[in-house]
């Protein structure tokens, strides 16, 4: 064995080890998501999403400077030129925290900003909101729908949903052109920048947003059913399903 380790005060590795967090806290903190909430069916606002990873990029960042101490690197040279099997899952765990630490940064740093914009408009009456999102001077009353005549009505349902199906494909549009994104990226850096997927599932972000579609598509399905003459006050939209080949898509 190599004079460097035998060198080294073993009892005090040994306690900055205990003192160290057990990989299987790291792993538990490592498999820390933003989504359980929505798992859950809680409803968690925007500021549930940005609090999240602020605690969790100050949680990894703990994590990473307890690794990244003089003596555990210390401790990983020994188990290195020792040859131990205990080395590479060491390693691993150690690129794991880095990678995972630079996710929770990025990702709070973008959300970090948008906080005092969420909190106003959680503070304000609802009749203020038009001040802080300028298009909610086009929000409809759902009961609109069912006044007036059909053909207005069908006016207003056919822009909701264009509006709705437009949002939804710019979300994919970006999501799949996201690699040429990296690649102007790259272009003003020296070294290529790797392409970081969006790997959450669609239907956790957009569960109760392509509910609300169906219903909108559902209504205005009904409204093409209806008899002739038929008002659509007196059109009946509860337990009331959309075929899934009359959807607007």
């Amino acid at each position: 064995m190599p004079d460097s380790i035998t060198n080294i005060n073993c009892s005090e590795i040994k306690k900055q080890v205990e003192e160290t967090r057990t990989p299987k806290n790291i792993h538990k903190a490592l498999l820390k998501d933003s989504a359980k909430p929505l798992l859950d069916n809680l409803h968690p606002n925007p500021l549930v999403e940005i609090d999240f990873w602020k605690a969790k990029a100050a949680d990894l960042l703990n994590i990473f400077e307890q690794l990244n101490a003089s003596k555990v690197r210390q401790m990983a040279k020994i188990l290195e030129q020792a040859n131990s099997s205990y080395f590479l899952p060491f390693k691993d765990m150690f690129k794991s925290v880095v990678a995972a630490l630079r996710e929770a940064q990025d990702i709070d740093a973008h959300l970090s900003v948008l906080r005092p914009y969420v909190e106003d408009m959680e503070r304000a009456d609802f009749d203020q909101l038009p001040q802080q999102i300028d298009p909610c001077r086009n929000y409809l009353d759902p009961t609109d729908v069912l006044k007036g005549e059909a053909e207005e009505a069908i006016v207003k349902v056919d822009e909701v949903l264009r509006l709705l199906h437009t949002f939804k494909s710019s979300y994919e549009h970006h999501r799949e052109n996201l690699p040429s994104y990296f690649d102007k990226i790259t272009d003003f850096q020296t070294q290529q920048v790797a392409v970081v997927p969006w790997e959450f599932k669609t239907e956790l972000a957009f569960g109760r947003f392509d509910a609300f579609t169906e219903r909108v598509e559902m209504i205005r399905w009904r409204f093409n059913e209806r008899p002739p003459g038929c008002s659509v006050m007196t059109i009946n939209l509860k337990k009331v399903h959309c075929p899934a080949d009359a959807r607007l898509i």
